[in-house]
């Protein structure tokens, strides 16, 4: 990253969490550090995450049965079932028409 800090096998924490699914189920979602042979970070320094503002946007994904998580079908990305792809779509239309104004 720009800062220094390694992100192997950890990932990033979004400003703005955005469902997997309809249902919120995120079933499907594989992570480096789910893989058999991922990299490791030899610098691995636990960073504190910083609290969010009650203003802040966005709301943390609910936690869900893994019963639920199992049922679920996999879906093509980027199609009109695709969930997380048209909010995305959304957010950065409404984002377009907010920066007009």
């Amino acid at each position: 990253t720009p800062n220094g800090r390694s992100i192997q096998a950890k990932g990033i924490v979004p400003d703005i969490v955005v469902e997997e699914s309809a249902n919120g189920s995120s079933g499907l979602r594989l992570r480096e550090a789910d893989l058999d042979r991922h990299l490791n970070n030899d610098k691995d320094v636990e960073i504190p995450v910083m609290p969010v503002d009650a203003g802040a946007k966005g709301k943390a994904a609910p936690a869900k049965d893994e019963e639920d998580d199992k049922q679920a079908a996999p879906f093509e990305f980027a199609t009109k079932t695709d969930y997380q792809f048209t909010q995305a779509l959304n957010l950065l239309k409404g984002l377009q028409i907010m920066q007009k104004n």
